[in-house]
């Protein structure tokens, strides 16, 4: 079993907190992006088998540029397009590089943009500042109690 570091937990314990406000989607909000998206990618447009497990849940907007788990904020991707090609850039961006025919890159904008209008009434914000002062707090206490044990 790998030594666990202070530092591992500490990065555990923030993924934990952000992870109750920002959860992950249910099995119910996976399959309506499966049925919306036509068991096809969002982005190519290629068929993927569900039974599979061929296709990828991404994110529109990354995580790491302030993009949350939200249903709105995710699409049905191939794993060409998800983990090779689109990796962290701009959905609209990528799909203007990769669909040559302004028609068929057209459609696929407004599926998803359609997508995304039906779910954002859904979407609670989160104040990114009020999580990063409890996780700083939290991480603070963790070192206190870690230097405390320590001895």
């Amino acid at each position: 079993m790998p030594r666990i570091t202070p530092s591992m937990a500490k990065n555990t314990i923030k993924r934990s907190l952000r992870a109750i406000v920002d959860r992950e989607l249910s099995a119910t909000e996976k399959s309506a992006i499966w049925n919306h998206f036509s068991s096809q990618c969002a982005y190519c447009g290629k068929e993927l088998s569900r039974e599979d497990r061929e296709g990828h849940i991404d994110h529109l907007i990354p995580t790491t540029s302030g993009g949350t788990n939200h249903i709105s904020n995710r699409v049905l991707s191939c794993p060409t397009c998800n983990g090779d090609e689109k990796r962290e850039e701009d959905w609209k961006s990528f799909l203007n590089r990769k669909i040559v025919d302004p028609a068929t890159r057209e459609a696929r904008i407004q599926r998803i943009l359609s997508w995304v209008q039906m779910h954002s009434h859904l979407k609670k914000p989160i104040d990114e500042e009020t999580l990063k002062h409890h996780i700083e707090n939290v991480c603070n206490a963790f070192d206190t109690a870690v230097a405390a044990l320590k001895g």
